[in-house]
């Protein structure tokens, strides 16, 4: 989990594996999140994983990812999933 100063990085994005979704995380599913809420997360994203594009757009997406799959159906692994920080540390551009 990309980190600093043990605060998640704004946007990073985690393989988990646990069945439920951290607090100030989202799944990566490509869910659509109201830009007004999220600015920060909004100027780093874009429009690039979905949501309206132009100067009305009112919600962008997040990324979706599909998870690995297993060798083994059979297999208890535990549940996995992708999860994008809502919050943490924004970061700086070279």
């Amino acid at each position: 989990m990309a980190s600093l100063n043990g605060l998640p990085i704004l946007g990073s994005i985690s393989l988990l594996g646990f069945p439920f979704t951290m607090r100030g995380w989202a799944e990566a599913d490509g869910a659509l999140l109201p830009i007004a809420q999220n600015d920060a997360l909004y100027s780093l994203f874009g429009n690039a994983y979905g949501g309206g594009p132009g100067p009305g757009a009112t919600s962008f997406g997040l990324p979706k990812l599909l998870l690995p799959t297993l060798e083994d159906p059979e297999s208890s692994a535990p549940p996995l999933s992708y999860q994008v920080s809502l919050n943490g540390i924004y970061p700086e551009r070279s």
